[in-house]
């Protein structure tokens, strides 16, 4: 992990997830943007070589994959924007 982010528990999942309904996670934002990182991870060494896997949840990767390009992009400051007028 690169040293900016957070290290994440062995239970970290397990810990955050609120299972009522409508779950959701709670946790803090620098846990999360390591978390998302960590997923998509996960979805390219694991996930992205099975072509079953793939075609089901196309969508869902494709998402994870968008999310984390947008903090990515967000996590940059300024820099992102440099040089348009």
């Amino acid at each position: 992990m690169p040293k900016r982010h957070t290290r994440l528990g062995k239970s970290f999942f397990q810990d955050r997830t609120i299972l009522d309904a409508g779950t959701h996670m709670k946790a803090f934002a620098s846990e999360m943007l390591t978390a998302v990182t960590v997923v998509r991870l996960f979805l390219l060494v694991v996930v992205a070589g099975r072509a079953d896997v793939m075609e089901v949840l196309r969508d869902q990767v494709a998402g994870v994959f968008y999310m984390f390009d947008i903090l990515s992009i967000w996590q940059t400051g300024d820099a992102a924007v440099c040089g348009r007028d």
